[in-house]
């Protein structure tokens, strides 16, 4: 068993596992790592950045709580204050986090966290805001719903402005991630009740669906990009009952996975290493999971 300080951590039969099912270039020296915060019904990684620091969700004693383990120190939990529910979803070079957390009243809020002070941002109007990805200075993006229950994404800059952003043809629309360059990676939902993932950057609109895939993406996200080009993200294949796991290499290749004995592989972020995180399910038990790729070590080893 491998050992990241402050998880329980296993190779399992994972390595074994991307071995098998990559093609080319992606099954150089890589290696996958279960992620288990201790003490926890189930851990789901979520932010990565290009040090190795991880951030995501969890729950321990029946409290949804968010953590946070720099590539160079221990595993902290964290809930903003007086929440129901926290969760970190992204986590730039500077160690900031965004993500989204739950008041008493049950309304949702996305948060930044800088060191020990929280910020609470909600988008004028919305009813629901949340955050799911941060750049390298400070910029955010996420989702918002409307009185009208309509959902879209945002994008909010430095100065505290925002940006709404919806997807051609779309009913619905949230921003899962923004790279260093500014480009900006998220999902969409059409009238036929499909999911498709979409990258937004100076070139225009792209729409990025898996072949075969009956939605690529869902409503809680599903589509990330490193500042290489490189996309990571999940797709429910047609026919299937859960989801798998997909990376789309610079040269447009795309390769799927699923984890051995498990029944749902989600990534949920690429790095600009290449590495990655998610979580896979299996026997009813939902893990983080750490893909290091190209022969580097997973963080803090």
């Amino acid at each position: 068993m491998s050992q990241l300080p402050g998880f329980a951590v296993s190779r399992r039969a994972l390595a074994f596992l991307f071995l098998i099912l990559s093609r080319g270039s992606l099954v150089h020296a890589q290696e996958a790592f279960t992620v288990d915060v201790p003490g926890a019904t189930f851990t789901r990684v979520i932010g990565l950045n290009a040090q190795g620091d991880l951030c995501g969700g969890t729950q321990v004693n029946g409290v949804r709580l968010g953590f946070v383990r720099p590539s160079n120190g221990d595993l902290s939990t964290f809930a903003y204050p007086e929440a129901v529910f926290t969760q970190c979803r992204g986590i730039n070079a500077a160690g900031q986090l965004v993500g989204a957390y739950q008041s008493a009243d049950g309304v949702f809020h996305a948060f930044i966290k800088d060191g020990p002070e929280f910020l609470s941002i909600d988008v004028p109007e919305a009813i629901d805001t949340r955050g799911f990805g941060i750049g390298p200075r400070g910029q955010i993006v996420g989702r918002y719903t409307l009185p009208d229950l309509t959902v879209h994404g945002f994008f909010r800059g430095r100065d505290g402005a925002f940006l709404t952003i919806d997807a051609p043809g779309a009913i619905a629309t949230e921003a899962s991630g923004v790279t260093p360059q500014g480009d900006i990676t998220g999902v969409y939902q059409t009238a036929d009740s499909r999911f498709h993932g979409y990258i937004l950057s100076q070139d225009g609109f792209e729409t990025v669906d898996v072949p075969g895939a009956l939605h690529t993406g869902s409503a809680t996200g599903g589509m990330w990009m490193s500042a290489s080009g490189e996309l990571a993200g999940y797709h429910r294949p047609a026919g299937a009952p859960a989801n798998r796991a997909f990376v789309r290499l610079r040269d447009g290749t795309i390769h799927t996975y699923l984890v051995p004995g498990s029944v749902d592989t989600c990534f949920f972020n690429i790095n600009e290493r290449g590495d990655l995180v998610g979580r896979y399910i299996a026997d009813g038990v939902e893990h983080g999971l750490y893909v290091e790729r190209f022969g580097r070590r997973p963080p803090g080893q």
